[in-house]
């Protein structure tokens, strides 16, 4: 079996909310140090004074008037890291506010904000958390506290902190999130079995935690657990039987997530191909899309899944119609010109220059071209 050319997935499995991720990417120098901030702009100064006002209210709204400015308000940032250390809680919250507002413009805050985690009053907690998914890959300095609050008492906050610990991304993001796997918050073992898709194989000494999560209580996570397994690719082999067994889960985005993976793992063909066909038939319109792209994977070995996957290009739902051109682009089976021809003469009479052109491909795919 040949290892899944590029190209788009359905778009329920698309992970569009995972960040671009990859190695640390930070300076070496210290955070203070990183990016001069400009002169404050005219009406931001006067906001960034009354940050030091005597009344708390006065700096609690500085605070949030300064959010209001987005990043614009970079200038802010030192004095919003000194608005962190605010006797007064309302301060404290409002000024990781701002600092999340202001976003990777204040991946100086960093440090400052990671150490908010472990504040006593859980508002400013849930800030600092949010405030760091906003910053993204510049608060990978802070991914250590976020992952002890993980294990905060506030469901809020532990959300937040494994939000971003997947914004931040990275080798040491990688191991939080394998880490955040065995959480007793099912929404947390979602999360990080869902940002692990975006590690790839980086993340294959998750394999054995997320092949237990096959088995989880939640639909999402099963879910998510099949999707990071196929997103590591065959070194995710030991999963196999798990994953054969959640292509038949009860819930619709567990097979599809699980199908999915059959291929990528390195599903042998004899114990795939059964399943995979039989999908082309479920009720779920994701399910029958990724049949016909996962049955495409296989090759010469899924010949013989030819003639269902055709029947597809008549499907009511569009995503299918879609997935089936392109699974038999990929099989190249040049049996599947006629009906290939019969689909886009119907998706150019409806003036759907997409498919057609997604048609057209799948028929340069059978060997001898296929366009007008």
């Amino acid at each position: 079996m040949q290892p899944r050319p590029p190209g788009p997935r359905p778009a329920a499995l698309v992970i569009a909310a995972l960040v671009a991720l990859g190695g640390i990417l930070l300076s070496s120098a210290p955070a203070h140090a990183q990016d001069p901030e400009p002169t404050p702009p005219e009406g931001l100064a006067e906001l960034i004074e009354q940050l030091a006002d005597e009344d708390a209210g006065v700096r609690a709204n500085a605070a949030d008037e300064i959010a209001g400015h987005g990043k614009d308000a970079k200038s802010a940032t030192s004095a919003l890291i000194t608005a962190l250390g605010d006797d007064e809680a309302i301060v404290r919250a409002a000024a990781a506010v701002a600092l999340g507002a202001i976003g990777p413009g204040a991946k100086q805050a960093t440090l400052a904000l990671g150490s908010r985690l472990t504040d006593d009053d859980v508002a400013v907690r849930r800030e600092a958390a949010w405030a760091l998914e906003r910053i993204g890959p510049g608060a990978r300095l802070a991914i250590g506290a976020l992952a002890k609050a993980l294990a905060d008492e506030d469901v809020d906050v532990r959300r937040a902190a494994v939000r971003a610990i997947g914004a931040a991304g990275g080798r040491k993001a990688t191991s939080a999130l394998i880490a955040a796997l065995e959480s007793p918050d099912a929404w947390v073992r979602f999360r990080a079995a869902f940002f692990l898709q975006g590690h790839g194989a980086e993340a294959r000494s998750a394999v054995s935690k997320l092949t237990a999560l096959l088995a989880d209580e939640s639909e999402d996570v099963r879910g998510a657990a099949a999707g990071a397994l196929g997103a590591i690719g065959e070194a995710a082999a030991p999963a196999i039987p798990k994953l054969l067994e959640a292509a038949i889960d009860v819930e619709s985005s567990v097979r599809a997530w699980a199908l999915d993976a059959l291929p990528r793992v390195g599903t042998p063909a004899a114990d795939a191909l059964p399943l995979l066909t039989a999908a082309l038939a479920d009720d779920d319109t994701e399910v029958r899309a990724i049949a016909c792209l996962a049955l495409g994977d296989y090759g010469a070995e899924a010949l013989g899944a030819v003639p269902a996957i055709a029947k597809l290009l008549d499907d009511d739902e569009r995503e299918v119609r879609v997935s089936a051109a392109r699974g038999l682009g990929r099989l190249g089976d040049a049996s599947a010109r006629p009906a290939l021809e019969k689909a886009r003469a119907v998706a150019q009479k409806e003036g759907d220059d997409d498919l057609v052109a997604t048609i057209a491909e799948a028929l340069a795919g059978l060997g001898d071209g296929g366009g007008d």
